[in-house]
């Protein structure tokens, strides 16, 4: 079985999908100082007036070792990520008090080269997702398609350090005069590092030069987060400039250093990021006007989610961002849910082959090929039913309880097939103690499962489906 690059490269370091190379002047991000031109207090005003536009260009360069827990033994992998970004963006909403920014943007470009020891791949924006929406809160900004739910893999590749809609936030809140310093907040570091949380940050900045038209500011120091229940550790670096004509951050230039252990949905990571935004006055500050009225419009729940296709085409289904890829085959699928850093369950999805609709198991012989595959590992079932989709596909479910490594567990299985004899099984593993958690979360994923036309030209002789084993 493949191992997803998604499953490898996103959930370690999410923002590396939006990048390129990145010149720093002489290699060294702090090396020189900017001679002082300002003695007086200064204050750093910002434009927050809801359609201020601006044009949006990102490069991120990426460089280090992955490692994964093998049989045992730690495996380092090389990594690297090269790729861009460029994007027209319009204010929507500012609430500073509450920290609360909206804005949409239109992507002109977004595409990156993730490679993986020998393993290349070059994630892109699919045409009809080019309008993103950002909703940023503290600690997490949130981005969706008002034109439908994204992939695992078009979030990672749009969610990037140094978000554009929060950069201004780094300035001051008061006056300062150069050489004065300010500590940035843990929520804030949170938010624009794509990070989960923030425990503890030495991270400051500092105003080198100022002198009434462009500022210089220097920003370092270390932080210790979380990311799907992971404890990270970062060392940042950066310079940033903010220009009084334009009442914003235009330039911003950011070196990490960061060491990560393996989790249970990522690899451990010790990599150096380089990163380098520049925003600058839109061609068309009106283009994205229509637009923006249109968005109360959108079904925002329905876009939150997020979409996967299956490699072969036959189908596809949505479910909520916490769940996490782990290895793909071109039938086969699992991914893990991760709640607030606690792993929750883990989801198999395996495509079968067409059959005549006389050779569809009845429940009972379903249940009978769910408790073959538990094996030694089942004891009973406690639930077994059947129900139809108001697109057409019947379900069954059944659910089993048992113990692996001598835990408490229960699997959930599905096998949801429709009236031309396709089908798809769906097997979740849960710990007993987890299982409120979980909640619903299995039978809203299952319900959103669609055939993809045309149908598999093959059609099996005889049914009987490889169920997923239990997990270890």
């Amino acid at each position: 079985m493949s191992v997803s690059l998604s499953a490898t490269a996103g959930p370690f370091y999410r923002t590396l999908f939006a990048c390129g190379a990145l010149l720093f002047a002489g290699g060294a991000l702090l090396a020189s100082s900017i001679p002082s031109l300002a003695a007086e207090p200064v204050r750093f005003d910002v434009d927050w007036s809801p359609g201020r536009s601006s044009h949006v260009n990102a490069q991120l360069e990426v460089g280090g070792d992955l490692s994964l827990n093998d049989k045992g033994a730690t495996k380092k992998l090389k990594m690297s990520v090269l790729g861009k970004m460029s994007y027209d963006e319009r204010l929507l909403a500012a609430q500073q008090d509450k920290q609360a920014f909206r804005s949409v943007r239109s992507y002109l470009v977004a595409d990156a080269t993730i490679k993986i020891e020998k393993e290349t791949t070059k994630p892109q924006l699919r045409h009809d997702r080019k309008l993103i929406v950002v909703d940023a809160q503290p600690l997490k900004a949130t981005l969706t398609s008002p034109e439908g739910p994204l992939t695992r893999d078009e979030l990672d590749l749009l969610e990037l350090p140094g978000n554009s809609l929060l950069l201004d936030q780094l300035l001051p809140a008061g006056e300062v005069q150069v050489g004065d310093h300010w500590k940035h907040s843990n929520e804030l570091l949170a938010v624009l590092l794509e990070l989960d949380a923030v425990a503890d940050s030495d991270v400051k900045s500092v105003l080198k030069d100022a002198d009434g038209k462009v500022a210089h500011f220097e920003m370092e120091g270390t932080v210790h987060g979380a990311v799907a229940g992971v404890a990270t550790d970062m060392r940042l670096k950066a310079r940033y400039k903010y220009r009084n004509e334009a009442k914003r951050i235009t330039w911003f230039a950011l070196l990490i250093e960061e060491k990560r252990p393996a989790g249970s949905v990522g690899p451990g990571a010790d990599v150096v990021a380089k990163l380098l935004v520049e925003i600058t006055a839109p061609d068309d500050a009106t283009a994205l006007e229509s637009i923006a009225e249109g968005l109360a419009k959108v079904d925002a729940p329905t876009v939150a989610m997020l979409e996967y296709a299956s490699p072969s085409g036959q189908y596809s289904f949505v479910h909520d961002r916490r769940w996490f890829p782990m290895a793909e085959q071109r039938e086969t699928f699992a991914m893990r849910l991760v709640d607030r850093g606690a792993l929750i369950a883990q989801c198999n999805v395996s495509h079968l082959a067409k059959v005549d609709m006389q050779q569809l198991p009845t429940l009972p012989k379903f249940q009978e090929d769910v408790q073959k595959a538990l094996g030694k590992n089942f004891q009973r079932f406690a639930q077994a039913t059947e129900s139809n989709t108001s697109s057409g596909n019947k379900i069954y479910r059944v659910v089993a309880e048992g113990n692996a490594s001598e835990l408490p567990i229960r699997w959930i299985y599905y096998l949801v097939s429709n009236a031309e004899g396709r089908q798809v099984v769906f097997a979740f593993t849960v710990e007993e103690a987890l299982v409120d958690r979980l909640g619903d979360v299995d039978q809203d994923l299952v319900r959103t499962l669609v055939f993809k036309s045309p149908a598999p030209a093959s059609v099996a002789k005889a049914n009987e489906p490889t169920l997923a084993k239990p997990r270890k």
